[in-house]
């Protein structure tokens, strides 16, 4: 039996191991929505219109805001995370840059 050595030198180990993470990552959500704001974006949706989300600030003294979909313009700065209950999610991009693994 041969074994293959340059698998396990430590770049290609190091390689295979960012390789599972970033699979790891890419299958979480980024974005949760409860029951109770789904039955709330319904309820803005009818009385505002589309929605959208946005978040930017610091370290635990961010939140999303929601605003009307033509009511916040976004920037080259920004990041699209996802959709929720379809409307748009986004972050500053300085933010996600802290927060993305």
């Amino acid at each position: 039996m041969r074994i293959n050595r340059e698998a396990f030198r430590p770049s290609a180990l190091r390689a295979s191991f960012f390789t599972y993470c970033k699979d790891f990552i890419m299958s979480v959500e980024r974005v949760l929505l409860t029951n109770e704001a789904k039955v709330t974006m319904h309820e803005l949706r009818e009385q505002q219109g589309e929605l959208m989300f946005h978040q930017r600030g610091c370290c635990d003294g961010s939140l999303p805001m929601c605003y009307k979909d033509d009511q916040f313009k976004v920037g080259r700065s920004d990041v699209k995370l996802d959709e929720v209950y379809g409307a748009p999610f986004y972050m500053a991009k300085d933010q996600f840059d802290y927060w993305n693994i």
